[in-house]
């Protein structure tokens, strides 16, 4: 309401919307990254349970980027960083409903196939006025390799020129964020 919130405001807040909604929620307590005390949901999707944390998906900065790191995780992947969970029970099993397995962003490996997938979301989110494109890896080589391709090697300029030529824009530049716990990487064309 205020433009400001720690981790419980936004827990509750998406809890009193999905009510709103007659939409399955609760909240979850736990620690979480450098062991400070948090608060996120769980979501009933299709009947399957999943960890949504509002919070680590919005960044704090000025950008108009929207993260999806942590948008509908099971249990195993939200364990990567976030301990201690109050209930323990969530019965988180599935990834289904992820945000990057719904739209064919989870990696296994990083080719030329996936750079290909990656570059067609791209073109096709900055036709729909989003000039980003996120990628999840089910595995720290998978992830270490697309980081080393498109960031450090400066793979992600290929993208960008594909972007530039099949969208008629003119970006020049892109920045990036990377969640090396749950091996998701996010790319800013400006």
């Amino acid at each position: 309401v205020g433009g400001y919130s720690i981790c419980q405001g936004y827990s509750r807040g998406f809890l009193y919307l999905c009510q709103k909604a007659n939409l399955w929620c609760k909240t979850v307590e736990g620690i979480s990254g450098g062991n400070f005390s948090h608060m996120w949901n769980i979501v009933n999707i299709d009947g399957k349970n999943y960890h949504l944390d509002l919070t680590w998906d919005d960044y704090d900065n000025d950008s108009a980027a929207v993260s999806h790191s942590y948008f509908n995780l099971s249990d195993e992947m939200i364990k990567a960083n976030h301990f201690n969970l109050a209930p323990s029970d969530n019965n988180c099993v599935s990834t289904d409903a992820n945000y990057f397995k719904v739209n064919n962003l989870m990696f296994e490996s990083f080719t030329k196939n996936e750079k290909k997938a990656m570059t067609s979301t791209a073109v096709k989110n900055v036709r729909n006025s989003c000039n980003q494109v996120e990628v999840c890896f089910v595995n720290a080589y998978a992830f270490n390799k697309a980081i080393t391709d498109l960031a450090d090697k400066s793979g992600i300029y290929d993208v960008l020129d594909d972007v530039n030529k099949q969208c008629g824009k003119k970006f020049s530049s892109v920045t990036y964020a990377e969640d090396d716990d749950i091996y998701t990487v996010q790319f800013v064309f400006e």
